[in-house]
């Protein structure tokens, strides 16, 4: 899904699992999870309490399973409520900022804009910080999700500062480069080129994650951006990488669409037709995409194959 990463510290914790034969990564996390949930509910770490019930939060989303997103979201309520920690309560404001964008935090884009800026706000906003770069990235996730110029701008400067801090989390960057080349895309803020330039550069960050949600999303702009630029070879290229993204049954639906729609105005109209069909007869996915797949089908009647 849309998150599924760890913070160094718990990333550490989860390394230190084993068993044998060689564990998978869920199984360490699973083992992990059921450790600090026992820790949660003893009595012998009351004093260490609210840290390792935002350990456990940040385990339950990296897993990221929607009942765990929900379960974490109860424990940054609680924390948010309840903790003067002003750390913990900043890292609590960005996590649950992000759990919005999915629809598992209920509000609005402005109130988790909100508790972005003040989650950083309390981190001192040195995006060396694991949470404080997570909050300027999902700050300009939401300013793109929200629209409109003022926002589009503010959230390319966020995404740049990312860009440009070299020490700041990679992972983070890499979802920052992502966005920035959306934003070229349909906003024209730099070249093609350059939107090609930094997916080919989040791809190699996301490297050893390429099944999370960053990594096919930007798999799926490079292939948007290369058509778009639209020599043969780029189109040639941008086919394949669509058909890649497709094949994999696991990829996170919404994306699974985008590319069936990026690939079909592409393709020839019979394999068009097909692609539009299989989008429309999605159940679950962002009204947008059906939407889309209902204009660009329309579309169709007018081209001649």
């Amino acid at each position: 899904m849309l998150l599924g990463i760890l913070s160094p510290f718990m990333k550490k914790i989860v390394d230190e699992e084993s068993s044998f034969p060689s564990p998978s990564v869920k199984t360490k996390l699973n083992k992990a999870i059921g450790k600090y949930k026992l820790l949660s509910i003893g009595q012998k770490w009351k004093d260490h309490m609210e840290d390792i019930k935002f350990a456990l939060a940040d385990l339950l989303i990296a897993r990221g399973q929607e009942r765990d997103y929900r379960e974490a979201l109860g424990i940054y309520n609680s924390l948010i409520t309840k903790t003067r920690d002003s750390v913990l309560k900043g890292r609590s404001f960005i996590g649950k900022a992000e759990l919005a964008i999915m629809g598992i935090a209920k509000m609005s884009v402005d109130e988790a804009i909100k508790l972005c800026k003040e989650g950083c706000k309390l981190l001192k906003g040195d995006l060396r910080d694991f949470f404080a770069a997570k909050g300027t990235a999902v700050e300009a996730e939401l300013l793109m999700k929200k629209s409109g110029t003022k926002n589009i701008k503010e959230a390319s400067k966020l995404f740049d500062r990312l860009i440009g801090k070299k020490n700041a989390n990679p992972y983070f960057r890499g979802r920052a480069m992502v966005g920035k080349a959306e934003l070229i895309l349909y906003f024209g803020l730099d070249t093609l080129s350059k939107g090609v330039a930094l997916c080919e550069e989040a791809l190699k960050i996301f490297v050893d994650r390429p099944l999370d949600y960053f990594a096919v999303k930007g798999k799926i702009i490079e292939a948007e951006t290369l058509s778009r630029r639209g020599s043969s070879s780029d189109l040639q290229k941008a086919e394949n990488i669509l058909k890649k993204v497709i094949a994999v049954s696991s990829a996170h639906k919404d994306l699974q669409s985008r590319a069936k729609l990026v690939l079909a105005e592409i393709s020839k109209k019979e394999k068009a037709k097909a692609l539009f069909e299989e989008v429309l007869q999605q159940e679950d996915i962002d009204p947008y995409l059906i939407e889309k797949a209902k204009f660009v089908k329309e579309s169709l009647k007018n081209r001649a194959n």
